[in-house]
């Protein structure tokens, strides 16, 4: 998996998900009350013109492949960190994984379809 692709995922998780500046749910936020976007910064990460459309459908023809790999891992932390699901993040997950993976996660089966 690209590094890149993971910081991204991150900085989009707390931009969408943040509280008070900090993306609650994180352990090392609450641990060392930093947001993502501080700890990224430390990190060198700097990508101020790069959005994923999660929702998104794939376009193959125009798309960074590196894009799946932002949507891989945004996804998986908003199901491991039971947040919200909005009716169009749940069609992207339904298109992304298969049903017996997004069955692991009871509050995407609360989420009314």
């Amino acid at each position: 998996m690209d590094r890149f692709a993971i910081c991204q995922a991150f900085a989009q998780l707390e931009a969408d998900y943040n509280r008070g500046g900090l993306l609650q749910e994180r352990p090392s936020n609450q641990r060392r009350r930093e947001s993502i976007g501080v700890q990224l910064s430390r990190m060198g990460y700097s990508n101020p013109y790069g959005w994923v459309a999660i929702e998104a459908e794939r376009d193959s023809d125009c798309e960074d492949p590196a894009d799946d790999e932002v949507r891989d891992v945004y996804m998986r932390h908003v199901l491991m960190w039971d947040l919200p699901i909005s009716p169009d993040l749940r069609e992207a997950m339904e298109r992304f994984y298969v049903p017996d993976y997004l069955a692991r996660f009871p509050q995407f089966a609360a989420v009314p379809a």
